[in-house]
């Protein structure tokens, strides 16, 4: 709840029986700021007038390769989505472009379009593209299973599926000829035509894996497939498979690029570069030049082939030796980010699979962490009191940040399992693990408590913990959510109105309302009963991961179609044509000054909430108006400065008033004490200060609602402060 309360020169708040107050603008409209990397490299395309197209993972760069300068547009430039896939130019030098979730853009040399047909196509997600001699795109469409191949003819698509003959929906790799083309599937090799599929091959002919990943034209007809185990040659009528043993790097074959100038096939591999040459393969050393071993582009220019890499921007190869890079000057080391966190300034950001570090100001730190051999999937990033951070996988348990150093923690260690999918920590410091197949688990400073199915918790996957202003913990699992209060658990499934039994996340208002964010959408729980949210009712995706609130008390959601934020009753949805970073958005939390961070498949989403600040003045948020002994308490200030400069030297001054008593804080005693040096400025917007932590209301005092709360800011070279409410009188000298 909120309450304030103003007067001039000096600013005070008291808490009893009155209207909540909010600072809010009529509609929210933030400013979005994101950030991205340039240098994970999904297809490169020279073209004739502009340079080199990189298409990456972060959005289009166009690169100058002789003076190395470059031009990076992403979704704050009109595209769709910054997570781009796959590229080919048509034969009137447009540049087409399939997207994570954004469908087709196009680049004319000066300006992007997302592809007004977009809506149209089968699935928003483009997993191939090239162009045939009467200039007609080809596209793969993804999807969980995929979605078929389209062939654009004007604005009208022809699609092919399996049941028009296609090995498998999804399409990773299509290589036209004439009018015809290749199509390379996770169910092997098709050969088509405007009327449908003419041919098909499997390992059953030869091939050394049905999952095709890339295909290349040889000479005279003949075709080059790269598969995840291994490439094919294929003469027209039988296939000769290559592997590691024939001198490969690995048999993961990401990319394939015959030089027409020389006839060498160069080959791009889950683990290194090599060279096909006079039937002999080699491997070419790039670990001096280039921090990435894997290449999903190449192409050449001119005798100079140009690989590109999954995080570290491209590499000319000149006389088979590695010599210029070509990278942006972006902090992030991957664009799939799954979590975000603060340390004071300090952001934190956790990839997938590319590693966790942070960035503050010009500093940028970044650890891969690998276990058993394997680079670390993560997930999750959460800071304790004291400036641990904490993440983890699916497989290998949790890691630790201290002081520079990682410490890994596993079932060796009392884990009830190996994955985990969150970490919550208590208000003594003491972590809570959300495992996956173990339950939770409790560190506490006496050894490990177990809450599991023998405990009747009805599922041991869990995703999340959180604990309400009541002291109640929460388990959100894949059966619906489950209330402890320490001695006994308490279940909701969707039988009792719960949205759907796969829950991810969970938080709590300052009502101690209950939120909930599921596989289905959001739900409100308030006095034993759940109220639903759907994309019907304006949600922006049904996929619900992750909250927080910003300071204005507005829910904010990190979702599977953007971000989403409820104020009063209200969807503000954002997504990647808003300018956010991608569509599959993971984690949130706030930051300094007020701002909102999003981790998404495409990169990081800065928010800064758009609010009207009229009044300079302060508000007191407490969990309910009343709380009685033993519950569950804690009290923040929120300080709201209207102007455009700091407040310097405006100290903060908080009392608590119960039967006729003064208690002056932090520490609410009967004497004053000096508090109010504490905090000399406030910048602009809205600074939040916790007056009193998480705590049990103490037995001996009484409850909230026979007590009221004073809050005010000093004016600078104030040496009294006087205040007089209806209230109560209180003088402080």
């Amino acid at each position: 709840m909120t309450y304030k309360w103003l007067c001039t020169g000096v600013f005070f708040l008291s808490l009893s029986i009155l209207p909540t107050f909010s600072v809010k603008s009529d509609e929210i409209n933030p400013e979005i700021t994101i950030y991205t990397s340039g240098n994970g490299i999904e297809d490169l395309l020279p073209h004739d007038t502009a340079g080199i197209c990189a298409v990456t993972t972060g959005g289009l760069v166009i690169w100058e390769t002789e003076t190395g300068s470059y031009t990076k547009m992403t979704t704050k430039d009109g595209l769709s989505d910054n997570w781009l896939t796959c590229g080919t130019l048509d034969q009137d030098g447009i540049l087409w472009m399939g997207s994570m979730l954004g469908g087709l853009n196009t680049w004319d040399g000066a300006r992007i379009t997302p592809y007004p047909g977009n809506s149209g196509l089968p699935y928003p997600e483009i997993t191939a593209l090239d162009v045939d001699t009467e200039n007609r795109i080809w596209a793969g469409f993804g999807g969980p299973f995929g979605s078929g191949l389209g062939i654009k003819n004007g604005e009208t698509w022809t699609i092919f599926r399996t049941t028009d003959g296609l090995l498998h929906n999804y399409v990773n790799a299509i290589e036209t000829r004439g009018i015809d083309a290749w199509a390379g599937s996770r169910g092997g090799l098709n050969y088509l035509r405007s009327e449908g599929i003419i041919r098909s091959y499997t390992t059953a002919d030869g091939l050394p894996s049905d999952r095709v990943q890339c295909l290349c034209s040889g000479d005279s007809n003949t075709l080059w497939i790269g598969t995840d185990q291994g490439i094919a040659f294929f003469d027209g009528a039988d296939f000769t498979s290559y592997g590691e043993g024939d001198g490969l790097p690995s048999a993961d074959i990401r990319s394939l690029h015959r030089d027409a100038s020389t006839g060498d096939l160069w080959i791009g591999t889950a683990a290194g570069l090599a060279l096909f040459r006079n039937n002999t393969f080699s491997a070419i050393d790039t670990s001096s030049a280039l921090e990435s071993d894997t290449f999903p582009a190449l192409t050449s220019v001119t005798g100079t082939l140009l690989a590109g890499s999954a995080t570290a921007g491209f590499l000319e190869i000149r006389n088979d030796q590695p010599g210029r890079a070509f990278l942006t000057e972006d902090w992030l080391p991957d664009n799939d980010v799954r979590a975000v966190a603060f340390d004071e300034n300090r952001l934190w950001f956790a990839t997938y699979r590319h590693g966790v570090g942070y960035v503050d100001g010009d500093t940028v730190k970044t650890w891969l962490l690998e276990a058993d051999g394997r680079i670390l999937e993560l997930r999750f990033l959460t800071r304790d009191h004291t400036g641990r951070m904490y993440t983890g996988d699916l497989y290998r348990g949790v890691f630790i940040h201290e002081e520079g150093t990682w410490s890994r923690l596993t079932i060796d260690d009392g884990l009830p399992a190996e994955g985990v999918m969150n970490v919550f920590i208590d208000d003594d410091n003491s972590p809570w693990f959300a495992s996956w197949g173990g339950g939770v688990a409790h560190l506490s400073h006496s050894g490990w408590t177990y809450i599991g199915s023998d405990d009747g918790l009805p599922s041991p996957h869990v995703y999340c913990i959180d604990k309400d202003r009541q002291g109640h913990y929460w388990f959100c699992h894949d059966q619906g959510v489950t209330r402890y209060d320490g001695n006994t658990l308490e279940n909701w499934f969707e039988e009792d109105g719960l949205i759907f039994h796969r829950v991810y996340a969970a938080t709590h208002d300052d009502q101690n309302v209950m939120w909930f964010g599921a596989c289905k959408g959001l739900s409100r729980f308030e006095d034993g009963r759940f109220t639903n949210y759907m994309e019907s009712d304006g949600l922006t995706h049904y996929r619900v991961r992750h909250f927080t609130f910003d300071a204005q008390n507005v829910l904010w959601m990190a979702t599977g179609g953007g971000v989403c934020a409820l104020d009063n009753g209200t969807f503000y949805n954002f997504t990647p044509s808003d300018g956010v970073a991608g569509y599959e958005t993971f984690w949130c939390c706030s930051g300094p000054g007020g701002s909102l961070w999003f981790s998404a498949e495409g990169g990081i989403t800065r928010i800064d909430p758009a609010c009207t600040l009229t009044e300079t003045g302060v508000e007191i948020v407490i969990p309910s108006d009343r709380v009685e002994s033993g519950d569950f308490f804690d009290c923040t200030v929120r300080v709201v400065n209207s102007g455009t400069e700091n407040l310097e030297g405006y100290p903060l001054f908080v009392v608590l008033e119960t039967a006729g008593t003064f208690f002056f804080g932090p520490d609410f005693l009967a004497e004053p004490d000096h508090y109010l040096d504490e905090y000399p400025g406030f910048p602009p917007g809205i600074t939040e200060v916790t007056v009193i932590p998480p705590l049990h209301w103490p037995a001996e005092t009484a409850g909230t609602g026979s007590a009221i709360f004073y809050a005010g800011l000093a004016t600078p070279g104030l040496t009294a402060l006087h205040g007089t409410m209806d209230s109560a009188d209180f003088r402080w000298e």
